[in-house]
């Protein structure tokens, strides 16, 4: 299963906030955007069993960026919408950072094993 999303998600430093006062945690706006805008472009059916995922992550520029920030949030998104199983199946993960002064996107490939 290939699909496209003609942007990025949050990293995991934007996707979350702490409460000082109540000590805790809880999903920021822009995640609950991102996932929102998610699910129009995900697949229908769900890739069950032991997987491999492929995330190539388009960078809108070459500012310094850590893709792994990008991958947790996305796979748990994947796991909430029943894309995929269950994270702990994930086998073998790649992640891949590309330049393109285009728009942002992020291409992900999910393969059974």
């Amino acid at each position: 299963m290939k699909f496209e999303l003609p942007f990025l998600p949050p990293s995991v430093n934007t996707a979350y906030y702490t409460d000082f006062k109540s000590g805790t945690r809880h999903k920021s706006k822009k995640y609950r955007e991102f996932k929102k805008d998610l699910e129009a472009f995900l697949p229908k059916g769900e890739v069950k069993g032991e997987i491999q995922v492929e995330y190539n992550f388009y960078m809108p520029d070459k500012r310094r960026r850590d893709v792994a920030n990008y991958e947790k949030v996305l796979t748990d998104c994947l796991v909430s919408y029943g894309v995929i199983e269950e994270d702990s199946l994930i086998q073998r993960m790649v992640l891949e950072k590309y330049f393109d002064k285009g728009m942002p996107a992020t291409v992900i490939q999910i393969t059974k094993i």
